[in-house]
């Protein structure tokens, strides 16, 4: 882990095991183009927002936690 790196702790169900096994993928429809910047500016404001800045997190195994 680097000096600039921001912890982002694991929500109770992101630690159990069985959820950790699960792929979820999710495809949307849009039958409207979409404004990017609307786009851009919603999703900066939920990373803004308590647990969803994990949105935005790159996951990595704890050394001293070798469980995650």
């Amino acid at each position: 882990m680097s000096d600039h790196d921001e912890v982002v702790p694991f929500r109770f169900w992101d630690e159990q095991e069985t959820m950790r096994k699960i792929v979820m993928e999710f495809t949307y429809r849009f039958d409207d183009i979409l404004d990017v910047q609307k786009l851009k500016s919603s999703l900066e404001k939920l990373l803004e927002i308590g647990e969803w800045r994990g949105l935005g997190a790159r996951f990595k195994k704890s050394v001293s936690s070798p469980r995650y």
